[in-house]
């Protein structure tokens, strides 16, 4: 029985530790998640992760014909 106390404390410190550290990054201000990539945009003063930029700001060109 200890051991899986053991493994369930490693667990529930790790995960406080990952909360943590995504707390310090920059929020994506479409969807709100935190940016783990290595790179994001700011668009208009505005964190934007890559995946909400190319939902929301990438438009088919025979769109506009």
């Amino acid at each position: 029985m200890g051991v899986i106390a053991d493994n369930y404390e490693m667990w529930e410190r790790w995960d406080a530790e990952r909360e943590d550290s995504l707390a310090k990054l920059p929020k994506c201000g479409y969807c709100g998640d935190p940016i783990t990539e290595d790179y994001f945009f700011i668009i208009n003063r505005t964190f934007v992760c890559e995946s909400c930029l190319m939902k929301e700001h990438r438009h088919f060109t025979v769109d506009y014909e």
